[in-house]
């Protein structure tokens, strides 16, 4: 049991220092390209919608994993999801025109947190899917493919980036990560409930 454990731990462990790593090096190619002005804006956008993030997913991660051995999975994921889509609609209603009043971010840019609020949202709950299914690899390589298509962005674009064109490559990346993470099988009988259900 406790030799199961630390495997399972080590695995996670491996691929989030890998992850973590690759985070480092596009941060610094970034800050290098994009200067300090620059890089700072791009680091307040990423900073807002993993901020937003966190708090939208509402301990959802959590319940799954507890309610994991107790309800049918697909019911589970598809709850799960009906809960996150309202989360989601919650703090875009909240967030977008407090950003909008403050002139924190320019129209653009505010469309572009606006997208990727969306598979950030899917990203960040699925976690639970895969934690309660003992997969934490693939929790740890979600990064690592995130920071992979930003570095690899940055080249094929031979470092010619503008901040609009960082978060771009960084909203992109996203989508492609989302692509891959989500067990799409899982939700092929996905129905939106009622607002009741949800709320409950």
């Amino acid at each position: 049991m406790i030799k199961h454990l630390f495997k399972k731990s080590g695995i996670y462990l491996s691929g989030l220092i890998g992850g973590k790593i690759l985070q480092v090096v596009a941060f610094i190619l970034f800050a290098r390209v994009l200067g300090p002005s620059h890089f700072g804006q791009y680091l307040f956008f990423v900073t807002v919608s993993q901020l937003v993030t966190a708090i939208s997913d509402f301990g959802l991660v959590q319940w799954y994993q507890k309610e994991f051995h107790h309800e049918n999975a697909k019911d589970l994921i598809s709850r799960m999801v009906q809960s996150r889509l309202f989360t989601l609609i919650i703090s875009l209603v909240l967030v977008i025109p407090i950003l909008w009043i403050s002139h924190s971010l320019s129209e653009n840019i505010l469309v572009l947190l606006i997208l990727v609020l969306i598979p950030e949202a899917f990203l960040s709950v699925f976690d639970g899917y895969y934690f309660a299914r003992h997969e934490s690899l693939k929790v740890s390589t979600k990064i690592m493919i995130r920071m992979s298509i930003l570095i690899i962005g940055g080249f094929l674009l031979s470092w010619n980036i503008t901040q609009i064109t960082a978060i771009q490559l960084y909203s992109f990346s996203a989508y492609a990560a989302v692509i891959l993470y989500i067990p799409w099988r899982q939700l092929q009988q996905f129905k939106l409930g009622s607002l009741e259900r949800i709320k409950q």
